[in-house]
């Protein structure tokens, strides 16, 4: 059940409550509250949202489950006076996450500016500080973040060229800390419009870490296509390559409007390893039928 409310021209209120059921499941609970202030000049939001240990959506996705997460920003956006911006949005906005027993377990507070210029381009300039609780180690190419509490910031540079045009682009350049070690990463990407109907975009991620003295490469590419047949029939296909876990990760989206705001959705997900002799991990179908009823 969800209710999105707008009591004012300015403010905005959105929440759901959503339960799952399963077989010996206890705490299966979302819930999520937010509200927002939007005026010519403000940006202004605070939200919470739980998902409760045993909650699985099934059709869906959720990051984190057993959590509590509180989040709020703040932002202006005037129109200056120098004539290369149309607008500037400094901002700050900050996470907040804690088990369901309200231990910390992850915090990150950003600073940042975002610049739309006259041609439609935009720039956007960032730091962030971070606080992550590790339970369990992971491996990130040859390396291994061991179980523990790690603290670090992160600055970031992205340029985005106007998306108005047949050929657009964007590029990424950050570093900083990265779980007890350094982590410099570039990132760009490519989209093609030939036309209305058809769109292609193409993208990579290089990211440089030293982590005790080693150091390594982890390298992400991936391709998006999307085909609209009109504006109630479209299909997007994506495929990403993980060049450290040397995985590809396939998904094709049918999506079919066939009334106001009810959809029809077929998803085909594939994930293979690539690495030796090609093996599928794991492949699935999904169909999601949704109609509002309105009265």
């Amino acid at each position: 059940m969800d209710a999105n409310l707008r009591p004012t021209s300015n403010l905005v209120l959105n929440s759901y409550v959503a339960l799952t059921s399963g077989n010996d499941v206890d705490d299966d609970r979302a819930a999520r509250l937010s509200i927002g202030w939007r005026d010519k000049l403000w940006d202004a939001s605070a939200m919470f949202r739980t998902f409760g240990e045993d909650f699985d959506p099934g059709i869906g996705y959720v990051r984190r489950t057993g959590i509590r997460h509180y989040y709020g920003t703040v932002g202006v956006h005037p129109r200056p006076s120098v004539r290369l911006f149309m607008t500037v949005n400094p901002y700050l906005e900050g996470h907040y996450i804690t088990d369901m027993d309200g231990l910390l377990e992850t915090r990150s507070g950003r600073f940042g500016v975002g610049a739309v210029l006259i041609d439609g381009s935009r720039l956007n300039l960032q730091y962030t500080d971070r606080f992550e609780r590790l339970d369990n180690f992971f491996t990130v190419g040859s390396d291994t973040i061991l179980a523990g509490d790690y603290s670090f910031g992160e600055a970031s540079a992205t340029y985005t060229s106007s998306g108005g045009r047949a050929l657009s682009g964007s590029l990424t350049v950050s570093g900083g800390g990265y779980f007890g070690g350094t982590r410099g990463s570039v990132s760009t990407a490519v989209n093609w419009r030939p036309d209305y109907h058809l769109s292609f975009e193409l993208s990579a991620t290089r990211n440089a870490l030293s982590i005790d003295g080693n150091s390594s490469n982890v390298d992400l590419y991936s391709a998006r296509v999307k085909y609209s047949y009109s504006t109630k029939l479209y299909i997007r296909g994506y495929v990403q390559y993980n060049a450290a876990t040397e995985q590809v990760v396939t998904n094709v989206r049918l999506n079919f409007i066939h009334a106001p705001l009810s959809d029809f959705f077929l998803v085909y997900t594939e994930r293979r390893n690539v690495r030796g002799t090609q093996v599928v991990l794991e492949r699935f179908l999904t169909a999601k039928l949704t109609k509002l009823l309105a009265f």
